[in-house]
């Protein structure tokens, strides 16, 4: 963890971004923090929790990260070193196009 990020935590609902590397693409993501982990909690289990393609183990607090998408919420297990506070807001609807209970996220007032 980088001395900047070291001791920043982060709270269920809030929104967080990050940007990723893969494949020579880099994208920044945005989501929203489901579930504050705590120290070595094991990858497997944040794997078949939430389907991520996590390994190993964190030795500090970390969190799992939804990023939604029009078709279905993807679920990541950033780098907290990575992870800062949103700067942008986007609207963001949990929930599948079909579903009638739609949950939408408001930005913070």
């Amino acid at each position: 963890m980088t001395k900047a990020n070291a001791k920043q935590k982060y709270e269920m609902g809030q929104m967080v971004e990050w940007t990723s590397q893969a494949n020579g693409n880099v994208r920044t993501k945005i989501g929203i923090v489901v579930r504050v982990l705590r120290p070595h909690y094991s990858a497997e289990n944040v794997s078949e929790d939430y389907g991520t393609k996590s390994r190993g183990q964190r030795n500090h607090e970390s969190y799992v990260v939804c990023v939604p998408n029009p078709d279905k919420a993807e679920f990541f297990w950033p780098r907290v070193s990575q992870l800062k506070p949103a700067t942008r807001y986007l609207p963001l609807v949990l929930a599948k196009k079909a579903e009638k209970d739609i949950k939408v996220f408001a930005p913070p007032q």
